[in-house]
């Protein structure tokens, strides 16, 4: 099989948490997120230069929005609110396009 393109840019993998909740999904996904980031980029970047890739789809269904990943189970989520929130608050910290296992197919 062959590889796909490479990125050059530093990768961050998380899960949104409540991903219909905008409230939820600040202070689950992007605090901890930007925590991360400024204890793992040591080489001061240009701001956005970053790539997020979420581990859940906003399938309440999902693996990703069950126990253990998430504990308690989601069963409002909404792709399109999803996206929403997810476009939203990628913003404040990437310049890039924020990828899931749906949009990366």
């Amino acid at each position: 099989r062959e590889a796909g393109p490479q990125v050059d840019l530093p990768t961050y993998a998380i899960l949104r948490g409540a991903s219909s909740n905008f409230g939820h999904m600040l202070f689950e996904m992007l605090v901890p997120l930007i925590i991360l980031i400024t204890q793992a980029e040591t080489i001061p970047r240009v701001h956005g230069e970053r790539l997020l890739f979420f581990l859940d789809d906003c399938d309440p269904e999902s693996i990703y929005n069950t126990v253990p990943a998430m504990p308690k189970k989601r069963k409002k989520t909404s792709r399109k609110n999803c996206d929403r929130i997810s476009d939203a608050l990628t913003k404040i910290i990437s310049d890039h396009p924020w990828l899931d296992k749906e949009s990366a197919r």
